[in-house]
């Protein structure tokens, strides 16, 4: 279950969500500097909310976002019943957010809080407000990976950007801003946070690349394996390259199972008549099945910032 939350507290416009997996040495320095990034006047009045999804930690990660989401009213600590995937904790994320800008950043460290400060900013000049269509997402300049890493990134993104078109240089940043209802309208699926820039752009929106630092990591280790990594990419690579004709541009975007428009709809004076079609007695019974499973929705109730749920199998994101 979703933390529960004190109904009477003030939304925040921005809900800045890491995704957080065995990051203990990194994590709470990194929360530090995101309100440091945000104690500005530049950040547009409404404030914000820190949402830390633990997915599955060994290394007591957990118990540490807890114990700091005690102590800050800011900081909201959900954990995962075990570990799901990063596309899911940042799913269960964006489900928990009550702002109607979703943030995001890595949990390691090597995203720049204040670069994540600096797209919300030119978010809110291109979008023109807390308004809808844009997403601004980061552009790693001077990597801190090593070389092979760096060479691996270059040809996947090279191959992403001519099977997909998006237009996006560096769609593996952390950094992104967007808004909620914009977020929530896309498909998400594991490994979705690979390709949100194309997401959006295949649902008629709009992505701004901005340049960001890339910075060494703090601790623990990557997550991904190179050439696992390679091998999955593929896989994805084809599934949204379907998904991106299936997708329709619309306004706002990610409505994209939309219904026809009337005037591309029969004609009522050509559909059979009542009389015509046969009796619902003469129609076959329908066999009893299995009951289905029912879509359950996350509560909507908003609270104190310190707590931490389990997340069992049937709310875990997609």
């Amino acid at each position: 279950m979703l933390p529960s939350r004190d109904p009477v507290s003030a939304a925040p416009l921005i809900s800045v969500v890491l995704p957080v997996r065995d990051e203990a040495a990194a994590i709470l320095p990194l929360i530090a500097e995101i309100h440091r990034a945000f104690a500005t006047p530049d950040i547009p009045a409404g404030g914000y909310e820190i949402i830390a999804v633990d997915d599955g930690s060994s290394d007591g990660s957990d118990r540490l976002l807890t114990a700091a989401a005690s102590a800050d009213p800011r900081l909201v600590a959900i954990a995962h019943d075990r570990g799901r995937g990063q596309s899911a904790a940042m799913t269960t994320g964006f489900r928990a957010a009550r702002g109607r800008v979703i943030a995001t950043l890595d949990a390691d460290g090597q995203n720049d809080p204040a670069d994540l400060a600096r797209l919300i900013r030119r978010w809110m000049i291109e979008a023109g407000g807390p308004a809808r269509g844009v997403m601004v997402a980061g552009h790693r300049k001077g990597r801190a990976d090593g070389a092979w890493r760096k060479l691996v990134s270059r040809v996947a993104n090279g191959i992403r950007s001519r099977v997909l078109q998006d237009g996006t240089p560096d769609s593996g940043c952390g950094l992104r801003v967007i808004a909620r209802d914009d977020l929530l309208s896309l498909p998400l699926f594991d490994h979705a946070h690979r390709f949100m820039p194309s997401l959006v752009t295949a649902a008629g929106g709009r992505v701004v690349s901005v340049e960001v630092t890339d910075r060494r990591r703090r601790g623990g280790r990557s997550k991904y394996r190179t050439l696992t990594r390679a091998l999955q990419g593929i896989v994805d690579l084809a599934g949204v390259a379907w998904l991106q004709h299936r997708l329709r541009p619309l306004d706002p975007i990610g409505r994209a199972l939309a219904m026809p428009a009337l005037s591309a709809m029969p004609a009522l004076s050509a559909m059979p008549a009542l009389s015509a079609m046969p009796a619902l007695s003469a129609m076959p019974a329908l066999s009893a099945g299995p009951a289905g499973f029912a879509l359950q929705k996350p509560s909507a109730a908003a609270g104190p910032a310190a707590s931490r749920a389990a997340i069992s199998s049937g709310e875990a994101a997609a």
